[in-house]
């Protein structure tokens, strides 16, 4: 899968765009392998880049750098992401259940001061990401904030340290999976087409800052990671509970905690109340089943916990767009 990228070449990397890069546990060496796959940085303008990892780790690793002030978006496809900036954690994309299919994250970073970042990565973690990196000089180029009518996006940009987290939506990953993976033409047309979806991102990622009606997806808060596990556990949980949809007390009794808790990690983690959470997490199990086991519709619906197949085709073509027979391998 890809190339080797040693330890070195990744500092190095890491350097031109903060000021210190240091490992601080379990230093293997300049010379060493770090990791394979895709690693490259592409510059689109003067202080507008995006970032494509997608890699498996090596080895275990953790480094930390000062982030320069700068403003990002980043999805994190695939893959156990263990980092924080600024003493807040990042989101990190959830395995659905006794399958290889990941839910993926979301995040916005504006920091106006310099902040720490610190990585964990472990042997054997394939890490699937793209971030978009906005210099001040690109927002200030743009002339954005020029007539007043982006408050909302101008107090984002220039604050502090500020960290939106949420589930994309599938329309916005689309736009940033074909960043991650643009067609094969001569680097012109290229560069201008990964320019386009770039600008697509952010303008989507923009309205959901100024509060519009946005596709980006709902935000939420990044959760600590003992509260990440819980959500995990009641995922697993409501998967397990064949041919019904489990009541929030229930979920809550089998997690030790009360009900106000639960919706508010439901809430805080997921961006949505914890009946929909339920129903999301049936959907994709049912959709996993039918996709990779090739279980008949019927048979999907009552996993989902829909006694009526029309309407568990009614929920799931409104989760996913398209009829459950769309989906069959």
């Amino acid at each position: 899968m890809g190339d080797i990228i040693r330890t070195g070449d990744f500092i190095d990397r890491l350097q031109q765009q903060n000021r210190t890069v240091s490992l601080v546990e379990n230093d293997p060496g300049s010379d060493s392998s770090m990791m394979r796959g895709r690693f490259c940085d592409i510059e689109l303008r003067r202080g507008l880049s995006v970032h494509v990892s997608d890699v498996v780790s090596l080895c275990d690793l953790t480094a930390e750098t000062e982030i320069r002030p700068h403003m990002s978006i980043k999805f994190f496809f695939e893959g156990k992401v263990d980092a924080e900036i600024g003493n807040r954690r990042l989101p990190s994309p959830q395995q659905i259940p006794s399958s290889s299919r990941w839910i993926p994250a979301a995040c916005m970073l504006a920091n106006r001061q310099e902040e720490r970042f610190r990585n964990h990565t472990s042997a054997g973690n394939h890490i699937r990401k793209l971030k978009i990196r906005i210099e001040p000089e690109w927002l200030a180029a743009g002339d954005m904030f020029a007539d007043g009518t982006a408050g909302a996006i101008e107090r984002f940009a220039r604050s502090e340290f500020e960290l939106l987290s949420w589930q994309p939506t599938p329309a916005l990953l689309k736009l940033a999976n074909r960043i991650m993976s643009p067609p094969e033409e001569e680097a012109c047309l290229r560069h201008l087409f990964l320019e386009a979806q770039t600008l697509a991102v952010i303008h989507e990622c923009f309205k959901l800052i100024a509060g519009g009606n946005a596709g980006a997806g709902t935000p939420a808060a990044a959760l600590r990671a003992s509260e990440e596990g819980k959500l995990a556990e009641a995922e697993d949980y409501i998967c397990d509970c064949t041919g019904r949809m489990p009541a929030a007390d229930e979920i809550a009794t089998h997690l030790s905690v009360s009900v106000n808790t639960l919706h508010r990690l439901v809430r805080l983690g997921r961006g949505t109340g914890t009946a929909s959470f339920v129903r999301t997490a049936k959907l994709r199990q049912a959709r996993h089943a039918i996709e990779n086991n090739g279980m008949q519709i019927a048979r999907a619906a009552h996993l989902a916990g829909y006694s009526s197949p029309a309407n568990f085709s009614t929920a799931f073509r409104r989760q996913f767009g398209v009829p459950p027979k769309a989906v069959r391998g």
